[in-house]
């Protein structure tokens, strides 16, 4: 399973990567984003627990900035891949740093 946060209709080819038969999750932080027939919503906690493959595509500003921090990753399987494209403030570092040492990730 993968993760999307917020603008994954901006990911090109989306439905090329169907042919893998992945299961795609979403939260979107804005409820009015409608999924396509290629992603699942879902909320913030089962999105980050379930998912093997984490990527997150958000732009930084006042809700995200540190929005991935310990407590997420203490939630994310120790095997999950996590993948940031956004902004490096969304992303606690320190936290980032101690889960890959601790292998929480």
């Amino acid at each position: 399973m993968a993760l999307m946060l917020s603008y994954y209709k901006n990911i090109p080819y989306l439905d090329s990567f169907m042919v893998f038969d992945m299961n795609v999750l979403v939260h979107a932080r804005q409820a009015g984003v409608q999924p396509d027939s290629y992603v699942q919503m879902t909320d913030f906690d089962n999105l980050v627990s379930a998912s093997d493959v984490v990527t997150v595509h958000a732009s930084l500003n006042p809700q995200t900035k540190q929005l991935i921090d310990q407590e997420v990753f203490k939630k994310m399987k120790n095997t999950a891949l996590f993948i940031n494209t956004a902004r490096g403030g969304i992303v606690n570092e320190n936290d980032l740093i101690a889960a890959l040492k601790n292998r929480t990730i």
